[in-house]
């Protein structure tokens, strides 16, 4: 492997909180008052007790309102003009060369600024279940009538802070190409779900052979540090960069 990679880790979930009376057999014994006196009169006062009560709380329930739909992250599948297109186009053309790709074009991070996915394609490689062939990747930002990278695929992934998913670089490697898939594309990747920005990362050889053991890199927008950065497999934490990775030659 050219990187160490996370091994495939156990299903990760987050804890769910149950009801304290949940499984105990007191949640209803609980919701009892127990009342003294003959059993008839033990009915009746009951009786006319929940009447009271059910009466008090018809008449101090509100009109229901009508529930906000919850707030998705950024999307991946962010609707956009022609033009747009077009401008994503020109920049990635820049950015890559004649042969450039334009995999995604919109707004992944939340902004008013566009962003675009930009790759050039491995000649001769179709798709396959892990995505689609790539030789270079960058995901392109504009800012001010500028384009910036905000993160380049070339060889190694990195990002204006260092190297993501690399504790070392093994400079013999045979896999210098990718595939990258979507979660809008039916991709998993931990808890991340359709609607968040995330693309995956499997290493790849030159004649298309995946590299053994390699379960992928997932990335997407850390809105906490302002760039985009590996995320763990359960998809719910990111992963810092190395700055400075140390380099191996394995043949």
């Amino acid at each position: 492997m050219r990187r160490m990679r996370h091994t495939k880790p156990n299903s990760i979930r987050t804890p769910s909180h149950e009801g304290a009376d949940s499984g105990n057999g007191l949640g209803e014994a609980r919701g009892l008052r127990r009342i003294s006196g003959t059993p008839t009169a033990n009915v009746s006062t009951m009786m006319f007790l929940i009447l009271i009560v059910w009466f008090a709380d018809s008449c101090s329930k509100p009109t229901p309102a009508h529930q906000q739909p919850d707030q998705e992250g950024p999307s991946q599948s962010a609707s956009i003009r022609g033009d747009d297109s077009e401008r994503c186009l020109q920049a990635a053309k820049r950015e890559l060369g004649p042969n450039a790709i334009v995999l995604r074009c919109g707004h992944f991070t939340g902004g008013t600024g566009l962003e675009a996915v930009a790759a050039v394609r491995v000649p001769g490689l179709k798709d396959d279940r892990n995505g689609i062939p790539i030789s270079e990747l960058k995901i392109l930002r504009e800012y001010r009538s500028r384009w910036e990278s905000g993160l380049n695929v070339d060889g190694e992934v990195t990002n204006g802070a260092g190297y993501l998913g690399a504790n070392f670089i093994d400079d013999a490697h045979p896999y210098p190409y990718y595939r990258v898939d979507f979660t809008d594309r039916g991709a998993e990747w931990g808890s991340r779900t359709a609607s968040q920005f995330t693309l995956i990362l499997f290493s790849m050889s030159r004649d298309g052979r995946p590299e053994r053991g390699d379960i992928g890199l997932g990335i997407g927008w850390n809105g906490a540090v302002g760039r985009f950065q590996e995320i763990e497999p359960n998809g719910e934490e990111f992963a810092p960069e190395v700055k400075a990775p140390r380099h191996i030659r394995s043949r």
